[in-house]
């Protein structure tokens, strides 16, 4: 009896040994798989992170890209404005020399018809009155105080002289050109203007004068409802004379303008 009870004992002994054993395995595996979900989920949140950061790098260098469109994009825009400025400009240029020219041979026609009338013989060619330099800017001084004064009508009459005395100069066509704009006489004073901007590149000293022109120009055409030429002229002082007075000018006259297209 005796033995069966210690054999019986033995054998609960072996299986709570055995059942110890298996817990602490138990214990153990779950620890370390524990442990492996958690570098696993350590992983994970890194990855995520590094994949959130990844995101945040393409976003950032897509609008990198975005804005160096839109940066090509504005230069782009602004060489085309420049040329259909320039090629505006040589065409509105090229016809109204075809004009003068024309003019010129029918004023030139018409000399010698009256000519001819008036004395019954061919006559001989006009000898022009020469005029000093020093003479000549008095006389445009004095058409400006003119102008100023509203005398427009005198001021035209000693400009015009003095073309016909053989004197030309760039300061006297744009003086010109207001006294036929004071006069409401647009026509002419597109003409006057344009003749102006024709030196153009042709002489060295004087240079602020052509701003001065493409402004008038501009508001001259904006009086006649021509928006388009005025543009062309507004875009042509912040193209070529960024830095002259008028250019601010330009770009508040720009500004308003598209304001109205609105």
């Amino acid at each position: 009896m005796e033995q069966v009870i210690f054999k019986t004992k033995t054998r609960i002994l072996d299986l709570f040994a055995l059942f110890f054993s298996i817990t602490l395995f138990n214990c153990h595996t779950i620890s370390r798989l524990s442990s492996k979900v958690d570098t696993i989920e350590a992983r994970q949140i890194k990855n995520e992170e590094y994949i959130e950061n990844m995101k945040k790098d393409l976003e950032y260098i897509k609008k990198n890209l975005a804005n160096l469109d839109s940066r090509i994009s504005s230069i782009e825009e602004k060489l085309a404005r420049q040329q259909g400025t320039s090629k505006d400009i040589e065409k509105i240029t090229a016809d109204i020399q075809k004009l003068e020219k024309r003019i010129s041979f029918l004023e030139s026609k018409i000399e010698i018809i009256e000519a001819r009338n008036n004395s019954g013989k061919t006559p001989s060619p006009i000898r022009k009155e020469t005029i000093s330099v020093k003479d000549a800017q008095e006389k445009i001084s004095n058409a400006k105080e003119m102008i100023i004064n509203g005398k427009t009508d005198e001021a035209i009459k000693i400009l015009t002289e003095l073309i016909s005395a053989g004197y030309d100069s760039e300061e006297l066509r744009f003086t010109l050109g207001e006294a036929f704009f004071r006069n409401g006489d647009y026509k002419s004073a597109i003409r006057e203007w344009l003749s102006v901007i024709d030196k153009e590149g042709k002489v060295k000293d004087g240079t602020e004068i052509f701003p001065r022109t493409y402004l008038r120009l501009a508001q001259v055409f904006l009086r006649i409802g021509d928006n388009k030429n005025a543009e062309v002229m507004l875009k042509a002082i912040l193209v070529k004379y960024p830095n002259s007075p008028e250019s601010k000018t330009a770009k508040g006259l720009l500004d308003n303008m598209q304001q109205q297209k609105r």
